[in-house]
């Protein structure tokens, strides 16, 4: 079972940030598979256990990180008698103020999962605790467990920060970076300027400044590392966010419009028939057609899953 909480955001974003414990003998052999949001690996006894991740493993040990971003493929080999904990987030919403973040050297290895898995060997850990950082790991894995399944007033708050001090612990276990910095970690800033604003007018000039980039620059390196240009990619997250909207509220299209950050809601029908082939409206309707057939009573029960 994962443990989710919700993180109530302006403009009606919502935030998932869960935990998932597994105890020896309830993780599945070689179960390949992705996910839609990232997920932190501490791993606590590794009993032997190998983690395959794009035709390639790694043997693990005790404090080992692993990092897995969404759309890679990863499982675990002779996971009989493997403990972990799973902690799962969504990196691109997360609310999270840069600060000083990037003087460590995985910070943005860990907050942006653009293009961040393309120059690592994503089977391999990260970095690997030492026996005292494991132990206060552990401790904050446990006490993040507790908040999200509590339902004590301010729990988002506890889980949230909860969340920041075992990030910090993990990103000041990977150290310092160089002065120079590598060209990802400098878009880092334009990156997470865009996602806590792409419901405003957006500069290009000002985005560029942000990375300390010429205009030219900006726009070749932030589509090597994002695959798109930042028009697109902004476009996309305003997309991403109306997509949510029409599938978790009730408010008209010109408010999602609105909270989303397009002109009006003829501008949004426009972009969004481009990119799902479907109006908001035909969205929106079979979305409450598959909740309500959802709600009909079922002839068969899913198994519950293991790991």
């Amino acid at each position: 079972m994962i443990n989710y909480t919700i993180l109530d955001m302006p403009h009606l974003e919502r935030v998932k940030l869960g935990i998932k414990r597994i105890r020896s003998g309830h993780h599945r052999e070689m179960n390949f598979h992705d996910h839609r949001f990232s997920e932190i690996t501490l791993i606590q006894s590794p009993n032997g256990a190998v983690h395959w991740a794009e035709g390639h493993s790694f043997p693990l040990t005790r404090g080992d990180i692993i990092l897995m971003h969404p759309g890679k493929m990863h499982a675990y080999e002779h996971a009989g008698q493997l403990e972990l904990f799973n902690i799962l987030y969504e990196p691109d919403k997360l609310p999270l103020p840069l600060l000083d973040g990037n003087s460590m050297n995985l910070f943005s290895t860990v907050i942006t999962s653009c293009g961040s898995d393309n120059q690592r060997q994503v089977e391999k850990p990260i970095l690997h605790l030492s026996e005292p950082q494991m132990v206060q790991a552990e401790y904050l894995a446990g006490e993040l467990e507790k908040a999200l399944t509590g339902n004590a007033p301010g729990k988002n708050l506890r889980s949230f920060a909860i969340f920041i001090d075992l990030l910090t612990l993990i990103c000041q276990a990977g150290g310092g970076v160089n002065e120079s910095l590598h060209p990802d970690e400098k878009l880092t800033s334009a990156l997470w300027y865009i996602n806590r604003n792409f419901r405003q007018v957006l500069e290009i000039g000002q985005l560029a400044k942000t990375a300390n980039m010429s205009r030219r620059n900006f726009f070749r390196k932030f589509r090597e590392l994002t695959g798109n240009s930042p028009l697109q990619y902004i476009k996309n997250r305003r997309l991403s966010l109306a997509e949510e909207l029409l599938k978790t509220t009730n408010l008209s299209l010109s408010e999602i419009a609105y909270e989303c950050g397009f002109y009006d809601s003829n501008h949004m029908n426009r972009m969004f028939k481009q990119h799902f082939k479907c109006s908001p409206g035909t969205m929106r309707k079979s979305k409450q057609d598959a909740a309500a057939f959802q709600q009909l009573p079922q002839d068969k029960t899913p198994l519950d899953s293991k790991g």
